[in-house]
Order: C-alpha cells, then structure tokens, then sequence
C-alpha cells in the first residue's frame, strides 16, 4: 500500500522510503476504507443513494484489483527472477494498482469528509487537511532529497558536469 502512495524509486540500488511515512500511508489508506464503509452504512450522511452506489462500485473495484494482484502473486512460482521473486512478488507493487487511483481517492476523500464533517466550523477542517498535504509532500520531499540533490538527475543536465 505504501509504494501505491510513494511509488517505487531506487536511487543507487536502494528503495527510496521512509518508515514513518509508509506507517501513514498504510494506518489512513485501511482507516480510509474501513471509515468510508461505515459512512455508507450510516443513516445521518448527507450521501444520495446515486452517490452511495458510486462510493460502493469503487470500493468493490478496488477491492477486486487488490484481490486479483494477490492472486496472480500467490499463482506463479518466479523462480531466480529479480523482480518479481518470491521475496517481492506482483503485490508488493503499488504501480499495478494505479488502476484503482481514482476509485480509491474517491474513497479517502469520502472518509476525511465524513470525518471532518463532525467539527463544525470551516478552518478546523482546512488546517487538518492541509496538515495531512503538507505532510505529504515534506515527507516525499525528504525522501527523494538525494536524488534531487544529485547532478546527475533530470534537473542538473543542462549545467555542466
């Protein structure tokens, strides 16, 4: 779940990762999902039934995908191969599950506006969710730092080595 978040960039041989921020990803992606459904079972939301039914087909969809990655993992025996190997198969790779971006963030967006929508007043709200972007983007950006850093990145080309 968390490479879904981060992605999966090696700089030098190394996974570019943080354990703080994986630990994150992974505690308000299953929060997330587990919130959002009991939003829809829930009787006060302000949800319509049409948008209750698009919140229900993406979360099918993303569980279906989830499932199917697990299951092509679980399927095959990879041998000597690098990537995937029996140590990292198919489902440790959030790339595959691109796919479910959209239906996911429609759920995650559901639950923080499920959530937030408990604190009556607006800048509550705005602080909290700008806390979790600002989170974000500091901590990818403290990751990635040594390969923004080097001189050998996209960014550095056009100076001279």
């Amino acid at each position: 779940m968390a490479s879904f978040w981060r992605g999966e960039f090696i700089w030098h041989g190394q996974r570019l990762a943080s354990a703080a921020t994986d630990a994150f990803y992974w505690v308000s992606s299953t929060l997330a999902m587990g919130l959002t459904v009991v939003s829809l079972f829930s009787v006060q939301g302000k949800l319509s039934w049409r948008q209750r039914e698009d919140l229900w087909l993406a979360l099918l969809s993303v569980t279906l995908l989830v499932l199917f990655i697990i299951v092509l993992s679980i399927g095959f025996d990879f041998g000597p191969c690098v990537y995937p190997s029996n140590e990292h198969p198919y489902f440790t790779s959030g790339r595959l599950l691109c796919a479910a971006a959209v239906p996911f963030f429609l759920l995650y967006s559901q639950a923080l506006d499920w959530v937030l929508s408990g604190i009556p007043r607006m800048w509550p709200r705005i602080i909290l969710f700008a806390g979790i972007v600002l989170f974000i983007l500091v901590s990818q950006a403290l990751v990635n730092w040594p390969a923004f850093s080097s001189r050998y990145n996209f960014f550095h080309l056009n100076q001279t080595l």
